[in-house]
């Protein structure tokens, strides 16, 4: 319902588009969110920075560790190339998910934002 009443609003404001896919993250309500620079151990950045070097991505533009129940759930936006290929910087999302699953396997959930990189 709110990703509906989002899209819509988004499609009303941009005629332009055809489509607009909304996708919602629920968090547990008792869950904390942690800045990167506040991790206790510092293990979840650490993992994720090594995960995005190894890789050539870079620094995160944006780190936010939510501890829930279920486990910990890392949300990062990364800046890639402006010229790369949607299909391309999915597959940089997904391959950056996967190699930060093997990294930390107590890590119940990743989920990769992707942006073009700013120009300069």
């Amino acid at each position: 319902e709110t990703a509906d009443a989002v899209e819509a609003a988004i499609l009303a404001a941009m005629p332009e588009l055809s489509a607009v896919h909304v996708h919602l993250e629920p968090l547990a309500r008792e869950g904390s969110v942690v800045a990167v620079g506040e991790d206790s151990d510092g293990e979840t950045a650490a993992a994720v920075r090594r995960v995005l070097d190894g890789l050539g991505v870079g620094i995160p533009t944006e780190l936010r560790i939510h501890r829930e129940p279920r486990g910990t759930v890392a949300f990062l936006t990364v800046a890639l190339p402006g010229d790369l290929a949607l299909a391309d910087a999915h597959e940089q999302a997904s391959e950056i998910e996967r190699r930060i699953r093997a990294q930390l396997p107590g890590v119940a959930e990743v989920v990769v934002h992707t942006e073009p990189a700013r120009p300069g």
